[in-house]
C-alpha cells in the first residue's frame, strides 16, 4: 500500500497532500500543481521561484524532492539540495524554501518508517 505524503505549512496552519500517482511541481507559477503563494504571504514569497521544487513518488522507494534549479535553492533538514538531484523524504523532515525559516514546510507520512535518503552530498548548511 502506498502512503500519502502530507506537506504541512505552519505559517498558514494548512496542509497539502501528495499522492503517489501525481508528480507535484511547487512554485509561484500558475502552472504549478502546488502554488506556494497560497501558503506563503508577504515579502518572503518574492524569493520563491516560478518552478521551485518537485516531489514525485519513486515506485517501491518512497517520495523524493528535487530542486528545479531554483534561484534561491531548496533546503532539506538544514542542508541545501543540489539542483536536479532527488533526495528522499522521511517523516519529520523540514523543507525550507529559499533557505528562509519563514518559508517552512514540514513533512508527514501516514506512518513514520519512510525510506533511506540518497547518500549524494548536499551543497551546504544554512549559514
Amino acid at each position: 500500500m502506498v502512503r500519502t505524503l502530507t506537506l504541512y505549512f505552519p505559517q498558514s496552519d494548512t496542509s497539502f497532500e501528495v499522492h503517489a500517482d501525481n508528480e507535484v511541481v511547487a512554485g509561484l507559477s500558475q502552472t504549478c500543481d502546488l502554488s506556494l503563494a497560497r501558503f506563503f504571504q508577504g515579502q518572503q514569497a518574492r524569493i520563491i521561484s516560478r518552478r521551485h521544487f518537485q516531489i514525485a513518488y519513486v515506485n517501491g522507494e518512497g517520495y523524493a524532492i528535487t530542486d528545479l534549479s531554483s534561484l534561491n535553492g531548496t533546503w532539506l533538514n538544514g542542508l541545501q539540495l543540489r539542483p536536479g538531484i532527488p533526495q528522499f523524504l522521511r517523516h519529520g523532515d523540514e523543507i525550507l524554501v529559499a533557505g528562509n525559516e519563514q518559508l517552512l514546510i514540514e513533512v508527514f507520512w501516514e506512518e513514520d518508517s519512510g525510506t533511506e535518503p540518497y547518500t549524494l552530498p548536499l551543497v551546504r548548511p544554512i549559514a
